[in-house]
């Protein structure tokens, strides 16, 4: 297994994970038969995840996404064809947040709600992804694992 995957199970094992929420994000009828999924994919998966339960496939592109619970975490994971994991995202609840976060939610949104908090590990590095929702605007704000902001995405609601 290659050094960055060993990094980012490290971090997710750090970082905690804990969650209620075992709902699947997408529509069941977008979920792929996992016998189509590449036999390396499922094997590093299986390997790297044993005992994940709820466990449903998706392609996205050139990628297979899955979605799962592992260790009472809501949990998705996105693979390259060749079986190369390329994102790692675990549903975390607010009191992991670090201090910094959750104080710069109350000063910035303090009458939001947050919708979804999540651990997200990539090539582009480790970070917190803070979903909130504010007048039918969903937004996304990322922060690193230190607690300092990094960026916000916007996305126009329907």
């Amino acid at each position: 297994m290659n050094k960055y995957v060993v990094f980012l199970f490290a971090n997710v094992f750090f970082f905690g994970m804990t969650s209620c929420n075992n709902a699947t994000d997408k529509e069941k009828d977008e979920a792929i038969d996992a016998t189509t999924v590449p036999e390396a994919v499922l094997e590093h998966f299986e390997n790297s995840f044993e005992k994940s339960t709820e466990v449903v496939w998706f392609m996205e592109d050139s990628t297979y996404e899955v979605e799962f619970m592992y260790k009472e975490a809501k949990t998705s994971a996105v693979y390259a064809a060749n079986a190369d994991l390329l994102e790692l995202e675990v549903e975390i609840n607010k009191d992991q947040l670090p201090d910094m976060i959750l104080v710069y939610l109350a000063e910035n949104y303090p009458d939001v709600e947050i919708e979804e908090i999540e651990k997200v590990m990539n090539n582009e590095g480790n970070f917190y992804e803070v979903e909130i929702e504010k007048d039918d605007t969903e937004i996304s704000l990322f922060f690193t694992p230190e607690g300092d902001f990094v960026k916000e995405e916007i996305e126009q609601e329907d």
